[in-house]
């Protein structure tokens, strides 16, 4: 009597590798779901402003960021001082930073338009020493109009820090490349479409009962040394076969 029919075992392990390019995508959506603080300062002269306290802390995932932006008024130049202070006052990072704004008019063969163009941001990646809390203290130099002249209008700066901030256009590359490299494992694995069935008898005679169908051939070895018998199909295989 003729075994019974059993389905072939499929390897199952390359299939886990489908979980490597979720891996950046869930970091970056992590960081996208932790809170964020803003504040918004006011610099009215060129007296120094202070921030309220925040909290930087450098982690596991990502590194601290400021990120500071400044409401200029149309066709004006800014010199803005800009230090980072700890906990007890101190002075830890102090830099300068320049910006503008350009709005008008163009026009060129028979066309014209308007437009706005400006420097007006600030970006910090940071990775403080000893994380608390710290403050940032402003400073307008200089605020000026056309053709160089003071303005003495409030000067809003728009305040947001975040303590696991990370390269998300990095991440989302890493992910492409991690796909890419996971269908060519597949392909590896599984491109060759051959199923191969392993039997071993305990008499000398044995039998083995295959579905055949569509194009392709069935190979038979026989292993006397062993009594076992080696069966091969191609993934494409005959028609029935009468």
């Amino acid at each position: 009597m003729a075994p019974p029919v059993q389905r072939f075992a499929v390897v199952r392990w390359p299939l886990l590798a489908a979980l490597l390019p979720l891996l950046p995508l869930l970091v970056l959506l992590l960081t996208l779901l932790l809170p964020r603080e803003r504040q918004m300062l006011s610099l009215v002269g060129d007296g120094p402003v202070e921030s309220q306290p925040f909290h930087l802390q450098d982690g596991w995932l990502g590194s601290p960021r400021l990120d500071l932006r400044a409401e200029l008024p149309p066709n004006s130049s800014l010199l803005l001082d800009v230090d980072l202070l700890d906990a007890a006052g101190q002075p830890v990072l102090q830099l300068s930073k320049e910006g503008w704004r350009e709005l008008g008019t163009w026009s060129e063969e028979g066309e014209s338009g308007t437009y706005d163009e400006q420097d007006d941001a600030l970006t910090l990646n940071l990775r403080p020493r000893v994380g608390g809390s710290y403050r940032l203290r402003l400073q307008n130099q200089d605020l000026l109009g056309v053709a160089g002249v003071p303005l003495s209008d409030p000067l809003l700066i728009r305040l947001s820090v975040e303590n696991h901030s990370v390269d998300r256009p990095l991440l989302l590359i890493t992910a492409l490349v991690a796909a890419v490299l996971v269908v060519m494992l597949w392909r590896a694995v599984y491109g060759d479409c051959r199923l191969r069935f392993h039997r071993r008898f305990d008499e000398a005679t044995g039998s083995e009962r295959l579905i055949l169908g569509g194009r392709g051939c069935c190979g038979c070895g026989w292993r006397p040394a062993t009594k076992s018998l080696l069966i091969t199909r191609p993934a494409p295989v005959l028609p029935p076969m009468v």
